[in-house]
C-alpha cells in the first residue's frame, strides 16, 4: 500500500502550548480503476510526542486503547470548478507498530488540473483519557494534472442479485 506512494519528508508542528508534537509525512498517488476512472488516494502518517523541559516522549495509540484520532480534511482546487473539501477517513485510521497513526481519503477525479492543499490551519486530535488533544499540522501541497479519466457514467452496472426469498435456507419465522 505505501510503496507505490509519493511520500513527502516529514515535517513537525508544536501546539501552542509547546507540549504537544505531531511529525507528520504526506503521502499521493493516483491510481485507476478497473473500468477506466481516476482516483486520488491520500495517506498521512502522523506520531505524536508530549514534550517536557525538551525531551520528548511518544504518545503511542496502542497504549492508549487504539484511540487513534483525527486529522483535519484536505482541500482540493480546481480551475473554473468550485473547490471542494475531502476528509482523511476516521473509521479507516489505522495504528501501526512504529506507533502512529496512518488515515486516508480518496476521491474520483475528473480530466484537470489540480492542486490538494492541506492548509496551515488544519490539525489533528486524539484523546488520552478523559483529556483532548490538539496539534497543528505542517502545510503539505501537491499539484498534478489528470488525463484519460473515463466519466463517472461508464461505471459499470452491478451484477443483479440471484437471491430469491424461496431459496433462503433460514426462512423468517414470523
Amino acid at each position: 500500500m505505501t510503496e507505490d506512494m509519493d511520500w513527502t519528508d516529514w515535517a513537525e508542528r508544536t501546539s501552542e502550548d509547546g507540549q504537544r508534537i505531531s511529525r507528520t509525512r504526506m503521502g499521493v498517488r493516483i491510481a485507476t480503476k478497473d473500468w477506466g476512472r481516476k482516483v486520488l488516494r491520500l495517506n498521512l502518517q502522523r506520531l505524536t510526542y508530549y514534550q517536557s523541559d525538551g525531551v520528548r516522549r511518544i504518545e503511542a495509540p496502542r497504549i492508549f486503547q487504539g484511540q487513534a484520532g483525527l486529522a483535519t480534511g484536505v482541500e482540493i482546487l480546481t480551475p473554473g470548478r468550485p473547490r471542494r473539501f475531502v476528509s482523511f477517513d476516521q473509521g479507516g485510521s489505522r495504528i501501526h507498530l512504529d506507533d502512529g497513526v496512518g488515515f486516508f481519503a480518496y476521491t474520483e477525479l475528473d480530466d484537470g488540473e489540480y492542486i490538494v492543499r492541506l492548509g496551515e490551519d488544519a490539525t489533528t486530535t486524539w484523546t488520552i483519557g478523559h483529556e483532548y488533544l490538539k496539534a497543528p499540522l505542517p502545510p503539505y501541497e501537491f499539484t498534478f494534472t489528470i488525463e484519460g479519466s473515463a466519466p463517472p457514467s461508464a461505471r459499470p452496472r452491478p451484477k443483479p442479485s440471484s437471491y430469491a426469498p424461496e431459496d433462503d435456507p433460514y426462512p423468517s419465522l414470523w
